[in-house]
């Protein structure tokens, strides 16, 4: 076995379990199984709506990967019938508490996306200006990599041609991305670019989100020719876009629930097919065995794939120290994750109260369902959070400065932990 790379003795190009998220491009829509309805409702919303799009769903559940590939897929559809076309950009973009930078890197995906996409529009009818500034321009030092210093756009304030001189280099590039879109995509129904915001909860807190909304529904979020989709865990977007200076202007979250399971196992079959190099491949994960870890690990297909992953680096050091691979990897391998005697002692009857109702809420609750008074919640939760973080049961994302925009979710250790009590 390659000391460097397990994949190709297993028969396979490449990781067929990679974590990544899902590029908007041939592959990706090839690999996105079981999203045929919210792919439908979010073009849906973007062909009849003027409101931002919002996902809301548990953390690795797809979310991002669903948003990039509906955007590839309505591109695709309109390729085919020559007509007024939806793009996306070419990368996801992460919420950040330095709007300055955000807005940096959401203009530069902007023009490396104008600058792919260009033949591609103007083939379709799109009047899209010269472009040949703009490529000097993202190709110069200081704008590689969106690291330029821009100052705040103008909104509908048109720029021919960018001056040559760096000073205006770097405050008309946001006018010229302007001017650019709005002489390529000149009305609504005239189609657009896509732009995924993702992580709402990065922010932090629920007034961190709302000041980094105010900022980018004066700059980006307003941009003509630009569609929008926010990206956020369970019942953080929601919170976060409360603000009237978003009312109306934000549609309702389209809810993204785990892959049923009824399209598990096709969902991996598709990838092992797309990375086999030939027919005798044979996957250190089966489809079935790969269901199986799905619904140990709460139908977080994030953490399933990084499992999978796992087993595979497992199963390869079996391999090479001679020893005979395990009937049942993937219970073999979670039984050895999971130290249920040691976890059952160190778990206060309070602590697997909590850990029992995240198993019921399918790994994750807001912490203001779990104290609804911000006073009693050091007395009533935090304890029981701390003794299950600190067994490594389950971790918290967010802060306690802001009750709620802060989840609680179980860890694979959690979850593995589930299984192993329920099985005994």
């Amino acid at each position: 076995m390659d000391d460097l790379n397990i994949w190709p003795s297993f028969g396979f190009r490449k990781n067929p379990y990679g974590t990544e998220e899902l590029r908007p491009d041939d592959e990706g829509s090839t690999l996105l199984v079981g999203r045929d309805t919210e792919v439908r409702r979010l073009q849906r919303l973007w062909y009849s709506s003027t409101q931002i799009a919002t996902l809301e769903g548990p953390i690795g559940v797809g979310k991002t990967s669903l948003a990039g590939v509906a955007a590839f897929r309505a591109m695709q559809s309109r390729i085919n019938a020559r007509s007024e076309l939806i793009v996306p950009l070419n990368k996801t973009i992460q919420f950040d508490a330095d709007t300055n930078a955000l807005t940096r890197r959401i203009f530069f995906e902007i023009g490396q996306a104008l600058l792919r996409h260009e033949s591609t529009l103007r083939n379709c009818g799109h009047k899209v200006p010269d472009l040949n500034d703009l490529r000097s321009w993202i190709n110069t030092p200081i704008f590689k990599g969106g690291s330029a210093g821009f100052t705040p756009v103008t909104i509908g304030k048109t720029t021919p041609s960018p001056n040559s001189t760096s000073g205006f280099s770097e405050s008309g590039f946001e006018e010229h991305i302007t001017y650019i879109l709005e002489s390529t995509f000149p009305s609504d129904q005239s189609g657009s670019l896509v732009g995924v915001i993702d992580n709402l909860e990065l922010l932090r807190t629920a007034g961190a989100a709302r000041d980094c909304l105010n900022v980018l529904r004066d700059t980006v979020l307003r941009l003509p020719g630009m569609r929008w989709v926010l990206v956020g865990a369970t019942g953080i977007v929601k919170t976060a876009v409360r603000m009237p200076r978003l009312s109306g202007k934000v549609a309702d979250p389209i809810q993204v629930a785990p892959v049923a399971d009824e399209h598990v196992e096709e969902l991996i079959k598709r990838r092992l097919s797309h990375y086999q190099t030939g027919d005798n491949s044979q996957p250190p994960v089966n489809p079935q065995q790969f269901h199986n870890l799905y619904s140990i690990s709460g139908k977080n297909l994030r953490d399933t794939f990084k499992h999978a992953q796992d087993i595979s680096l497992w199963l390869a050091d079996i391999h090479e120290e001679g020893r005979s691979a395990p009937a049942n990897p993937v219970e073999a391998w979670i039984r050895d994750q999971a130290d249920y005697d040691y976890i059952s002692n160190e778990m206060t009857s309070a602590a697997r109260e909590l850990f029992d109702q995240l198993v019921e809420s399918d790994g994750t609750i807001p912490i203001a369902v779990l104290s609804d008074d911000p006073d009693t919640y050091p007395q009533k939760v935090r304890y029981r959070v701390q003794i299950l973080e600190r067994l490594n049961l389950a971790e918290s994302v967010g802060t306690d400065d802001d009750l709620r925009f802060k989840i609680v979710r179980l860890t694979a250790l959690g979850w593995f932990t589930h299984y192993v009590r329920s099985n005994r």
